[in-house]
């Protein structure tokens, strides 16, 4: 049955269609961007998209299309680039080469991607963890029953991710850190803060 078998030509850039980018206007008035993303097929999408339009464009959105053309599940472009960082064959300086997503795909591991599964996964020694912006100032934060708090954002000024620990969330416990850590990259981050935890708790 191999010798029948249809194999996936390689995705290459010469074969691959790049996503160009369309523009709404909200019912508040201002204009958005969008690009699709279609279903099972690879794309170029831009790393910085961009539309001549006479006024600012405020947001860009990516949006995945279904093979029956169904327009699912937008999000924040920028965000579904990071997410989508598993399924880049090539990239350049201004884009990036997609091998084609299916629909679980998409929705589990982009739209849908739990960015905060695994620091709940750590061992919080007693503490409650609460998202709240991916890769943001306020990213995390762990509150224990006591009233300590590890507090954890990526700073614009060092983009670099920083963790804290308190003793209480006011202005007394802020005045007066316990400790603070930071970590450079995101792929550090998971170890960084389980070491502060336990730093913190035991």
């Amino acid at each position: 049955m191999a010798l029948f078998s249809k194999r996936k030509p390689p995705v290459s850039w010469e074969a691959t269609s790049f996503i160009r980018p369309q523009l709404y206007r909200s019912p508040p008035g201002f204009l958005w961007g969008m690009l699709v993303l279609p279903e099972n097929a690879p794309a170029i999408l831009p790393l910085t998209p961009s539309c001549d339009a006479e006024e600012p464009i405020l947001c860009w959105q990516l949006c995945f299309s279904t093979c029956t053309g169904h327009i699912i599940n937008s999000m924040d472009y920028f965000k579904a680039l990071r997410r989508l960082t598993p399924f880049v064959v090539d990239k350049r300086l201004d884009a990036i080469l997609l091998r084609g997503l299916s629909k679980r795909e998409w929705t589990d591991q982009v739209w849908g991607f739990r960015w905060w599964a695994e620091y709940a996964a750590l061992d919080l020694c007693g503490g409650e963890l609460t998202p709240i912006a991916e890769d943001d100032e306020d990213m995390l934060e762990i509150r224990y029953p006591d009233g300590g708090m590890i507090d954890v954002g990526l700073l614009s000024a060092s983009n670099m991710y920083c963790i804290t620990a308190v003793d209480s969330d006011d202005e007394t416990g802020w005045a007066h850190p316990l400790f603070s850590v930071e970590a450079e990259r995101r792929e550090q981050l998971p170890a960084a803060l389980q070491a502060a935890i336990y730093r913190f708790r035991k």
